[in-house]
């Protein structure tokens, strides 16, 4: 077991959960545990990263000067689908992915923006 005073001095895990996961209380008095912390930055992470490729897409639209109501059509989805995307509200599927990237004539790894070693 992890000694709590290392991370939260005077802090005392409840009954029944491991000192190790305890991290601490809200200011309006609510406990939360490392897998909660974890859980949340994973969340934002995600967020984050769905904004970035929607970003990329819309550059790669604009560039080629296309409507979100075009793209939607080649998807078979709406326009709203596509501006849910493009904001990052909604997630890319991968065969999304696909038909975007050769409607763009980008690859994939450009709108994900993975770097080749």
């Amino acid at each position: 077991m992890i000694n709590n005073d290392t991370y939260a001095p005077g802090y005392v895990s409840p009954p029944g959960l491991p000192e190790a996961t305890y991290v601490g209380e809200t200011s309006d008095g609510e406990q939360f545990t490392v897998a909660d912390e974890l859980s949340a930055f994973a969340e934002q992470s995600e967020r984050r990263a769905n904004a970035e490729i929607g970003q990329r897409l819309a550059d790669a639209r604009k560039f080629l000067r296309l409507r979100q109501e075009t793209v939607a059509k080649r998807l078979c989805v709406t326009r709203q689908v596509i501006s849910a995307i493009e904001t990052g509200a909604r997630p890319l599927k991968a065969t999304e992915l696909g038909v975007l990237c050769n409607l763009y004539r980008v690859a994939p790894n450009e709108i994900l923006d993975i770097k080749r070693l």
